[in-house]
């Protein structure tokens, strides 16, 4: 009963055309890479084209998340695909960072919100190094060394050597692969492989290599806009008319709207009707805001932003809790990830429901553990290890507990999360 022929008219709304840069998945949606193949495979594949991935950083510690904007900007670049980067903010206003301000002036309200053109240039000039980039150049080097010798031998011969020859064994190797249609060695280097996910070295910077600067572009014109009333039309109506004119330079290529440190009253009024435009018109566009959390004035807001967006991520570093360091369960672990909601599937189809989210569709886990190592950020379940090798000795033939089982502790302070976190110690 659950197969059955597709009558005519069916599935019309769906886009046949695949990017680059994007994979086709079920339910006719189109899927892109966030930069990083542990988070894709959270998500379910990848960012669908249409959806919203709203990311709050840690208020002390923001190089994990700093960490996922720049593998997604990289991943854009990459493939050559179009960023947009609205500037909310004159540089006048970079005096100090947000994280510097008093605790009393970031709970009223007045820490500043919305990224300013230099900090978005330093995140430009901060995108991690392309692996794929330096093996795909390193390998072009080596078969060029290799085929030089062979390519001087075929200069030297002369042209009329296969004359007389009429056994297929007595022609040279060169000759009987382009007879057959097979490409050789040095032409198949310079057709580039469809490679959905690279590898970043977060250490090294891609402005070293062949990167192609016109793929990122840096709008201002925003600081008028927050500053007027009704500022969230106002805010979704300018962001309409750029993804207009960038929608006819583009070409076809997908459009990556970067929010980054984005204003939280503003961007959760105009998120609803950006998220409605995009997909009643079928555009190819992903969205990525980035917020302060604790910079928030009005919580109804915070709260609208996340119903808003398909996927909320809110990032938590160890080194900002009272208890460090943390548990020899999380020591190899230098943050968490928690994931509150994940809804891309039913967001990316037009004709989904509810109901669609199924167990086989949710991500294994909502709480992550973070690693970085000298060049990669890793995203992984929180493995609990046997309690032989727990702090305190095991709660089994040992007489002792695990540790923070049983045991009365203070939550974690300093985060910009409230009491009651997803993982205390």
């Amino acid at each position: 009963a659950s197969f059955r022929r597709k009558q005519k008219g069916e599935d019309q709304h769906y886009v046949t055309t695949i990017l680059k840069g994007t994979k086709p998945w079920t339910g006719g949606i189109s899927l892109c890479s966030v930069g990083i193949k542990d988070l894709d495979s959270i998500l379910g594949g990848g960012q669908p084209v249409g959806t919203c991935l709203l990311l709050e950083e840690d208020r002390w510690t923001r190089d994990s998340s700093l960490s996922l904007v720049k593998y997604w900007c990289a991943e854009a670049v990459s493939h050559e695909q179009l960023l947009l980067i609205p500037s909310f903010q004159d540089n006048s206003c970079a005096a100090l960072p947000t994280a510097a301000l008093p605790c009393n002036e970031t709970k009223t309200g007045r820490g500043r919100q919305g990224a300013t053109s230099r900090e978005i240039n330093d995140l430009v000039d901060s995108l991690p190094r392309n692996l794929n980039w330096d093996k795909a150049a390193g390998k072009a080097v080596e078969d060029g060394e290799k085929a030089q010798p062979l390519e001087i031998l075929e200069e030297i011969e002369e042209d009329d050597s296969e004359k007389g020859l009429q056994i297929a064994w007595q022609y040279r190797k060169t000759v009987q692969n382009e007879r057959m249609g097979h490409k050789s060695k040095k032409e198949s280097n310079l057709i580039t492989s469809n490679v959905f996910c690279h590898s970043y070295d977060l250490n090294g910077r891609m402005r070293e290599q062949n990167m192609n600067h016109d793929c990122i572009q840096i709008i201002n014109g925003f600081e008028r806009v927050l500053q007027e009333e009704s500022s969230g039309f106002r805010f979704f109506q300018q962001i309409k008319r750029e993804l207009e004119n960038f929608r006819e330079k583009s070409k076809g290529k997908l459009i990556r709207l970067l929010l980054y440190k984005a204003p939280i009253e503003t961007t959760a009024a105009a998120m609803p009707f950006l998220l409605t435009y995009i997909r009643t018109h079928n555009l190819s566009v992903v969205v990525l805001v980035t917020i302060h959390a604790w910079t928030c004035r009005a919580e109804d807001a915070l709260i609208n932003l996340r119903r808003s967006s398909d996927v909320v991520m809110q990032t938590e570093g160890f080194a900002s809790r009272i208890h460090y360091p943390p548990p020899a369960e999380f020591r190899h672990l230098h943050g968490i990830l928690l994931l509150p909601k994940v809804s891309t599937v039913t967001a990316a189809s037009s004709s989904g429901h509810f109901a669609d989210m199924t167990v086989g569709k949710r991500p294994p886990a909502h709480v992550y553990g973070l690693k970085r190592d000298k060049r990669k950020l890793h995203i992984t379940l929180l493995h609990i290890p046997p309690e032989d090798y727990a702090d305190r000795g095991g709660s089994v033939g040992t007489g002792g507990v695990r540790s923070g089982a049983g045991i009365q502790q203070d939550t974690g302070a300093g985060c910009s999360r409230k009491e009651g976190d997803k993982l205390d110690f």
